[in-house]
């Protein structure tokens, strides 16, 4: 059980005042060994207790481990990173709040309220580690995961357009079918052929760049 002067409703490794911000794979080893070491059962085995701990998260990796790789869209890049991970942070804390309110769960609220990372190698990681261990409905997760890839692409399409503006207009259809012909025998989109014929004939008439 926990010890007598623990506070009501932290878990074992928050009572340990083990850091939440490790810096390397090294100091997450010596930090698991003394979460196990220093969890007290006073309900004898204590060794075959931890045993059986320690086994079921073996089963439980090995599932985690056999599954895709989570975000493997996102690119390791320091911003993108750390736009997913707020994005999952404020899903989870969201969640976190409504724990012991009107919605009662059983289900941990997440690795980001509570896990600190303090460099992109180490944020990235967690990004991912919080997803893999994230203990909510499977739909609830996959819907996450398809709107954040969905916002992603959004993004990167609206940064892309930052310097274009829309054209409307008309063709011939003679006119567009020749368009279609050189863009496919190019391996470009209409889009690119169209500015590349603008562009040529510009530096051609006018001389400019």
């Amino acid at each position: 059980g926990p010890p007598a002067n623990a506070e009501f409703g932290k878990n074992w490794y928050q009572r340990i005042n083990l850091s939440l911000s490790p810096a390397s794979h090294q100091e997450r080893i010596h930090i698991l060994i003394a979460f196990f070491d220093n969890i007290y059962i006073s309900t004898p085995p204590v060794n075959h207790l931890k045993k059986q701990v320690m086994e079921k998260l073996k089963d439980r990796w090995k599932i985690i481990y056999s599954k895709p790789l989570p975000l493997k869209w996102l690119p390791d890049e320091e911003d993108a990173v750390l736009w997913a991970w707020n994005n999952l942070q404020k899903v989870q804390q969201e969640k976190a709040g409504n724990i012991g309110g009107l919605y009662m769960s059983l289900s941990t609220p997440g690795l980001t309220t509570w896990l600190t990372p303090l460099s992109h190698s180490e944020r990235n990681l967690a990004l991912r580690v919080a997803i893999d261990l994230w203990d909510d409905a499977p739909d609830t997760k996959r819907l996450f995961l398809l709107n954040l890839n969905k916002a992603w692409n959004q993004q990167k399409l609206r940064q892309s357009r930052t310097d274009k503006k829309a054209l409307n207009t008309y063709l011939k259809n003679e006119t567009k079918t020749r368009l279609d012909f050189m863009a496919e025998r190019s391996g470009v989109r209409i889009s690119d052929m169209l500015e590349t014929l603008i562009n040529d004939h510009y530096r051609k008439t006018c001389g400019g760049e």
